[in-house]
């Protein structure tokens, strides 16, 4: 068996434990404990993102940490909304967050990402307890909405906040989670045997994968843009082979790859977001 160096065990353990200290005894998964923020913006980071805690899920489930996942699934299906989407941020109880932008802020990877997270879960544990549990209560709801959400004249979501809670439009990153949320949706509705519904949702994520290609890949720049009106190279764009748009090998994926290696990697260590940012998410 490959033995880890001893600096990447004590990193990873070190991580999962940074991890499990913000998963709430409700399953909820506050974003940070640190409350130096609180001088800047009079709040703090101790609200769960539904996206946030997506990602905590599929790193828990890579590290065969699937009891913990499945905690966070439950705080999910309570706080899904009637119309089955999620809101911007919630409190460890499971109440609205405060919000410094026009409500509703809706994001609609927010509802993309647990889905997906949900059907990596599945590919992974293969826990039919989990599956049945949470089909109805969470899959068939976000499924659905996703697939209302579609502007069909592009074949694309409609325009909501971008990952960074910044500007609003008709995101590469937003679409790519859209589109991995309906295509476990749709494995997930076929692995049950509802066929004609796992057709439905399979053409919705179709439908956006093409568009992605098609739309959002700029021809001019040899990468994929931003949004559908902004061509800003965006560090987001990772999605489109992290959630299966194209494989890694894929010229138009090298080509933006090597693009957001070229321009938005910091001699300090780390990547920017975008050009011309100035914070930078740490790799």
């Amino acid at each position: 068996m490959l033995q880890l160096p001893e600096r990447v065990s004590k990193c990873f353990y070190r991580s999962l434990l940074v991890v499990v200290a913000h998963i709430d005894i409700t399953g909820s998964v506050i974003a940070s404990c640190d409350s130096d923020i609180k001088q800047f913006g009079a709040d703090l980071y101790s609200y769960c993102w539904p996206r946030d805690a997506a990602w905590i899920c599929l790193a828990l489930d890579r590290a065969r940490y699937h009891h913990l996942s499945t905690e966070i699934f439950e705080f999910f299906s309570k706080i899904i909304t009637p119309r089955g989407n999620f809101l911007h941020k919630y409190t460890p109880a499971g109440d609205f967050g405060s919000i410094w932008h026009p409500v509703p802020m809706i994001q609609i990877d927010e509802t993309g990402l647990p889905l997906y997270a949900l059907y990596n879960n599945w590919k992974i544990a293969k826990s039919v307890w989990t599956t049945g549990r949470y089909y109805r209560e969470l899959v068939i709801p976000a499924a659905n909405y996703l697939t209302k959400a579609i502007d069909r004249k592009i074949g694309l979501p409609i325009p909501s906040f971008d990952l960074w809670e910044e500007r609003k439009g008709v995101h590469t990153y937003s679409a790519c989670a859209v589109y991995a949320g309906l295509n476990g949706a749709s494995e997930f509705s076929r692995s049950l045997g509802e066929n004609d519904i796992a057709k439905g949702w399979k053409e919705s994520a179709d439908s956006i994968k093409k568009s992605i290609i098609e739309r959002l890949y700029d021809n001019k720049l040899r990468r994929f843009r931003r949004s559908l009106d902004d061509p800003t190279l965006d560090s987001s764009v990772f999605a489109i082979w992290y959630f299966g748009i194209l494989p890694p090998d894929d010229p138009k994926v090298i080509r933006t790859m090597e693009a957001i290696e070229r321009e938005l990697k910091r001699p300090s260590g780390g990547i920017a977001r975008y050009l011309h940012e100035t914070a930078i998410m740490v790799t």
